[in-house]
C-alpha cells in the first residue's frame, strides 16, 4: 500500500488543490496578529465560571475561539494529553486552562486583558492557531436570500449555541470587515467565516436553510474521520486476519467481531 499508492487516482490532491489553504483565509480575512494564547491561573476570575459569563467582548474586545484543558491521567497512552473543548455557554473554566483567544477589537489590547483577568501569555506555533488544524477548522459560509439570519447580528442570533462555531470574518462583496463583527447585522449575500470543530463544520450541511457552504479549506482533506483511533483500527484488522487464517471461526463471524470491535472503540463513528 505504501509502495502503490502513488499510483492510485489523484482526485482528492486535485480537490484539495483547487480550494483555498487556512493560510489563505488568514491573509484575505485579516486575522493575523489578532490570535492569543492565555493560561487561566488559580487566582484569575474565572475560574468556576461559565464561558456564558464571561462577556469577553465587552470587557475587553476578544472572543473565546477554543480552550486546552489537561487531560485527567489515565492507562490509555494513544489519547492526546490535551483535550481541545469547544467553549460553549455551560462549559465551566478551570486552573491551568489555556483559552484561544481572538482580540478583534482593540478596545484595552491583550496586555490590559490579561492583567484584568490574571491570565499568563502563552507562546503561539502557528499563524491564527493554523497548528491545531487537526482539531480547529474554517469553513466559508454564504447567507442566503430565505435565510433566518439577515437582519441579525451574530450574538442576536446566538451563532455559537445554535450552530456551534464562531464567527471570525465577515466579506460584504470584496470588502473584508476586521472590526465589530459581534454587532454587524448579517445581509443577504454576505459572506462568513466560521472556526470551530471539524466535526461541527461537518454538520454545516444540515443548516442549508441559513447557510450554505462554499468553501471547505484544503486542510479538511487531511483530518482524520474520528482522530486518534488508528492504532485502534489497526489492531482490529489485524485481530481478524489472524482469525482468518487460523481458521479459529468462520470468515464471517470473523468480519462481525471485527465490525463489533471498531464500534465499541469508537474507529467508527455513525452519523446519527
Amino acid at each position: 500500500m505504501t509502495i502503490a499508492r502513488r499510483w492510485l487516482g489523484g482526485s482528492k490532491q486535485q480537490i484539495a488543490a483547487d480550494r483555498p489553504s487556512l493560510h489563505d483565509w488568514i491573509k484575505e480575512y485579516r486575522l493575523a496578529d489578532r490570535e492569543y494564547r492565555v493560561r487561566v491561573t488559580e487566582q484569575s476570575p474565572f475560574v468556576g465560571k461559565r464561558v456564558g459569563e464571561l462577556d469577553l467582548p465587552e470587557a475587553g474586545g476578544a472572543r473565546l475561539v477554543a480552550i486546552e484543558r489537561q487531560r485527567k491521567p489515565s492507562l490509555d497512552v494513544i489519547q492526546p494529553a490535551v483535550d481541545l473543548i469547544q467553549p460553549m455557554p455551560k462549559v465551566v473554566l478551570q486552573a491551568d486552562d489555556v483559552l484561544l483567544i481572538d482580540l478583534f477589537e482593540m478596545v484595552t489590547g491583550i496586555d490590559a486583558l490579561r492583567t484584568k483577568f490574571e491570565l499568563d501569555a502563552l507562546p503561539l506555533s502557528g499563524a491564527y492557531f493554523s497548528d491545531r488544524s487537526q482539531e480547529i477548522g474554517m469553513a466559508e459560509v454564504m447567507i442566503p436570500p430565505d435565510s433566518e439570519l439577515i437582519g441579525k447580528s451574530a450574538d442576536e442570533a446566538h451563532f455559537r449555541t445554535n450552530y456551534g462555531l464562531t464567527v471570525i470574518g465577515l466579506r460584504r462583496g470584496v470588502i473584508a470587515h476586521e472590526r465589530s463583527l459581534n454587532n454587524e447585522p448579517f445581509r443577504r449575500g454576505d459572506t462568513l467565516l466560521l472556526i470551530g470543530p471539524w466535526k461541527t463544520i461537518r454538520n454545516l450541511r444540515s443548516k442549508g436553510k441559513d447557510l450554505v457552504i462554499l468553501n471547505l479549506p484544503a486542510e479538511f482533506e487531511d483530518v482524520p474521520p474520528v482522530k486518534g483511533k488508528a492504532l485502534h483500527a489497526v489492531c482490529v484488522l489485524l485481530l481478524v486476519i489472524v482469525l482468518m487464517v487460523s481458521g479459529l471461526v468462520p470468515n464471517v463471524q470473523a468480519a462481525l467481531i471485527g465490525c463489533l470491535l471498531m464500534g465499541a472503540l469508537g474507529c467508527v463513528d455513525l452519523p446519527r
